[in-house]
C-alpha cells in the first residue's frame, strides 16, 4: 500500500458522538474505574452485565485522549470477556435454535463486544497519522475483538454483523501502510499463545471466516476459536496472483475471503491472497493422533482451507415442502413403522428387579469404574442381589402406553433449493429446537412415500427471517436395525439403534450401516438385529463420520453361535420444546437484567 487512508466506520457502524466530559459512575481515571470494577456484584449476572453495559455505553460518548481511553478500555476488556463467557454458558450453548429470551442474551453479548471494539477502533482512528506503540495495541485489540464477534455469530449460527469484515480489512490496510505486520503484542485473552503479531491477528479473522463454521457443532467451533491464534502463523498473506493462493480478500468490501478459483479479478485492485497450504499440511499429522481436536473436525478444516472442490450437482430453486424427523431415535421409530426400539427388534424389556451391590470376593482387585452406570460386568462375576419383586419391572402398562409419536414428531420444512445431492431447507418461524450439525434425519415428500436418509451439513439463523439448514442425502432407502458391539473376553454391549443401507451390485457398492459415533470402529465385529433376526457382520471401511454418527461398509462374519447376550433399551432423548422467535428491539435490555 503506497498511501495512507482515513479510517471510517463503514455502513451501520458509525461512532457515537463524544458529548460528555466525565463518567457518572466513577471518576474518569483508570485507578477509579478499577476500584469501581472491583465492587461490582459479580455473583449477580444480571446486575453485573447491566452495569458493564451502561459503563461501555457511557464511555463511547466520552471525550477523552487516546491514552486515557486506552487505559479505561484495558480495565473493562477482561470484565467484558468474563461476563460474556458466563452469559454464553448459561443461555446460549444449550440449544442451537434460540428462543426469544436467548436471542435477547445473544444481542446483549454482541452489544457488549461491539461497544468495546468501537472504543479501540476510535483510538486507532485518532492515532492513525503517526506510527506508535499505542496504535499497535489498539489495532491488535480491535482485530481480536472482531475475531470474538465473528466467533459468537458462528456459535449462534447467526448472520455476521454488518460492517465487521470492512472494519477488519481497514485495520490491515493501516498495518500494511506502516509496515507493522511483524509487530508482536501480548494479550492475556489469548488461550493457546501469549502474544501474536498484527498479521496473525488479522489472519485469525480470515481463517475463521473461511472455515465453514456453520457446518460444525458448537463444541467444535469453540475448540477452533481457541486453537486459531496458535495456527495463524502457518498461513501467508501474499499477492493474489502468487503461487498457491487459495483465497482472495477484497480489502475495500464488507466480505469474507472467497476462493480465488471462483473469482474473476481482472482490473480489480486492493485484493490480497491467502495461502493456507502450510497450515493444511500441518493438520494432517494431528488427524492421526488422539487429541482434543477430533479427526472429523481436522478433516473438515482441511477441506475448508484446502483447494476448492467442485460442487457435484447444480442446485435448482424449489417451492415444495418436505416432511422430516430429526435424530437417530426419531428416524428409527418412523422407519420401523412407529414401533418402539424394543418392539421393532423383538427385544424383551429388562426385568430390572435385582440391584447388584457388593462383590462377594472383596479380596479380588476392584475396578473403580466397574460400578458406573454404563460399565459392563465381566462374565462370571458374582455379586450379591436384592430382589425388589416384579412390580418394579420396566414393562408396566404405563411404559407400554407411552406416546412415542409425541416424543418423535414429524415436522415440515420449505425447500429453498435442491440438487440430487441434497436440499437447502427453511423455517420462517418455529424451527425445530433440536437441530444439530452432523445429526441424522429422515426426509419424505408426502406421507405415502418412503423415507430417505440424510445428515445436517450446516445451519444458519437470523432472528428476523428464521432458520435455514443444508442437508446431504445419504441413501434413498434404509432399514432400521440394532447393532451390538462384540468384544473379545467381555460381555457384549447393549443393542444400539442403527440403520442398514442395502448394497448396489451395479456399481459394486457393498452394504452399509449407520451407527452411533461411539463405540463402533473399523474392524469391529457386530451383532446385527433386523426385525428380531440376528446375524454377525464386520465393520470394514469408514465411509463418513460426523459429530453424532458413523457410516461404515460391512461384510458378513461367521455364523452367529447360540449364546446369551445382554440386551437393554436405549433411553430416548426428550425433545426441546423451545421455539425460535423474533426479537423486536435488540438494544432494549431493560426487561432482561432481572432474568439473568
Amino acid at each position: 500500500m503506497n498511501q495512507a487512508h482515513s479510517l471510517s466506520h463503514g455502513s451501520g457502524t458509525s461512532a457515537p458522538a463524544a458529548v460528555i466530559k466525565e463518567l457518572s459512575f466513577c471518576k474518569t481515571t483508570a485507578r477509579d474505574l478499577a476500584a469501581w470494577l472491583r465492587d461490582l456484584p459479580k455473583a449477580n449476572i444480571g446486575e453485573y452485565s447491566r452495569q458493564l453495559y451502561m459503563a461501555l455505553t457511557e464511555l463511547s460518548h466520552l471525550k477523552a485522549t487516546p491514552d486515557l481511553r486506552l487505559q479505561l478500555l484495558e480495565q473493562l476488556r477482561p470484565e467484558v470477556a468474563r461476563i460474556i463467557r458466563q452469559l454464553e454458558k448459561a443461555h446460549l450453548l444449550n440449544s442451537v435454535i434460540l428462543d426469544a429470551r436467548a436471542n435477547r442474551v445473544a444481542n446483549l453479548c454482541h452489544s457488549l463486544q461491539h461497544h468495546l471494539n468501537n472504543g479501540y477502533k476510535q483510538i486507532a482512528a485518532d492515532l492513525q497519522t503517526k506510527k506508535s506503540g499505542m496504535l499497535v495495541l489498539a489495532i491488535q485489540r480491535t482485530l481480536h475483538g472482531l475475531f470474538l464477534s465473528l466467533s459468537r455469530s458462528y456459535l449462534a449460527y447467526r448472520v455476521v454483523p454488518q460492517g465487521l469484515w470492512f472494519e477488519a480489512h481497514q485495520m490491515y490496510r493501516l498495518i500494511s501502510h506502516y509496515g507493522l505486520m511483524a509487530q508482536n503484542v501480548k494479550d492475556p485473552l489469548l488461550e493457546t499463545v501469549q502474544e501474536q503479531t498484527l498479521e496473525e491477528a488479522y489472519a485469525c479473522v480470515l481463517l475463521l471466516g473461511c472455515a465453514r463454521a456453520n457446518q460444525m457443532r458448537q463444541g467444535d467451533i469453540k475448540v477452533l476459536v481457541e486453537q486459531l491464534p496458535g495456527w495463524a502463523g502457518l498461513v501467508d498473506i501474499q499477492g493474489v496472483d502468487e503461487p498457491q493462493t487459495v483465497f482472495a480478500v477484497a480489502l475495500t468490501t464488507d466480505t469474507p475471503p472467497r476462493y480465488r478459483a471462483l473469482l474473476n479479478l481482472e482490473g480489480r485492485s486492493h485484493i490480497l491472497g491467502l495461502n493456507t497450504h502450510r497450515l493444511v499440511e500441518a493438520l494432517k499429522p494431528q488427524a492421526q493422533s488422539s487429541g482434543r481436536l477430533s479427526a472429523s473436525l481436522l478433516e473438515q478444516l482441511s477441506s475448508a482451507w484446502g483447494d476448492i472442490a467442485k460442487r457435484g450437482y447444480p442446485r435448482t430453486v424449489s417451492n415444495q415442502t418436505l416432511e422430516l424427523c430429526i435424530g437417530m431415535s426419531a428416524v428409527h421409530f418412523h422407519l420401523a413403522g412407529q414401533k418402539s426400539f424394543e418392539d421393532s427388534m423383538r427385544l424383551e424389556r429388562p426385568a430390572a428387579s435385582k440391584l447388584q451391590l457388593v462383590p462377594t470376593q472383596p479380596e479380588a482387585p476392584v475396578d473403580v469404574w466397574a460400578m458406573a452406570a454404563d460399565a459392563f460386568q465381566e462374565p462370571g462375576s458374582k455379586l450379591d442381589m436384592i430382589d425388589y419383586g416384579t412390580q418394579f419391572a420396566a414393562d408396566t402398562p404405563e411404559e407400554e402406553s407411552r406416546d412415542f409419536s409425541a416424543l418423535y414428531p414429524i415436522v415440515s420444512a420449505a425447500v429453498v433449493n435442491q440438487s440430487p445431492g441434497g436440499y437447502c431447507l427453511e423455517w420462517k418461524k418455529d424451527a425445530p429446537a433440536n437441530l444439530q450439525t452432523g445429526d441424522i434425519l429422515a426426509i419424505r415428500k408426502a406421507a405415502s412415500m418412503d423415507w430417505s436418509i440424510a445428515i445436517i451439513r450446516w445451519i444458519r439463523q437470523n432472528q428476523d427471517s428464521g432458520a435455514q439448514t443444508g442437508v446431504e442425502m445419504l441413501a434413498h432407502k434404509a432399514e432400521p436395525c440394532g447393532a451390538q458391539l462384540l468384544r473379545s473376553g467381555k460381555a457384549a454391549s447393549n443393542y444400539l439403534r442403527a440403520l442398514c443401507i442395502p448394497g448396489v451390485s451395479a456399481i459394486s457398492r457393498p452394504p452399509q450401516i449407520i451407527t452411533a459415533k461411539i463405540p463402533f470402529r473399523e474392524g469391529n465385529t457386530v451383532t446385527l438385529n433386523i426385525g428380531g433376526e440376528e446375524s454377525r457382520i464386520i465393520l470394514s471401511r469408514l465411509v463418513k463420520q460426523t459429530a453424532s454418527c458413523s457410516q461404515f461398509e460391512y461384510e458378513p462374519a461367521t455364523p452367529l453361535r447360540s449364546e446369551p447376550t445382554q440386551q437393554a433399551t436405549t433411553p430416548s432423548p426428550q425433545p426441546n420444546s423451545r421455539n425460535h422467535a423474533k426479537v423486536n428491539d435488540p438494544e432494549d435490555f431493560n426487561s432482561l437484567w432481572g432474568t439473568l
